[in-house]
């Protein structure tokens, strides 16, 4: 999944290009989030991960009493989620490097 396409953006309003989250289809490329990361820092493409499970954060668990398993649709979303590089200053040589990294990532087994 991605974020919104350039179409679905209101009239007037303009893109921040701060994050460009995607949900990793995890059972069907058979890898874990943190092993594509790693597959894709080793590319030089620095793909990160920025929205943990607040309920399992030190500060939420302690508040709420929860643990793992919990809420396990925010969990399972949470351990599937990575953010792209994005940016202005990406060339379409940049994106095609990216595009091309996951591609190797994804298709090298």
């Amino acid at each position: 999944m991605t974020p919104l396409g350039h179409s679905d953006i209101p009239p007037g309003a303009r893109h921040a290009r701060h994050l460009y989250p995607v949900l990793l289809d995890l059972d069907r490329l058979e890898t874990s989030r943190d092993e594509f990361i790693h597959a894709m820092r080793k590319q030089n493409v620095m793909v990160s991960f920025h929205y943990p499970v607040l309920h399992l954060t030190t500060a939420y668990r302690q508040l709420l009493g929860l643990s793992a398993g919990a809420l396990p649709v925010s969990e399972r979303l949470s351990e599937r989620l990575v953010s792209l590089p994005l940016s202005n200053g990406l060339s379409i040589e940049d994106v095609r490097y990216v595009v091309q990294a996951i591609e190797r990532s994804v298709f090298s087994t």
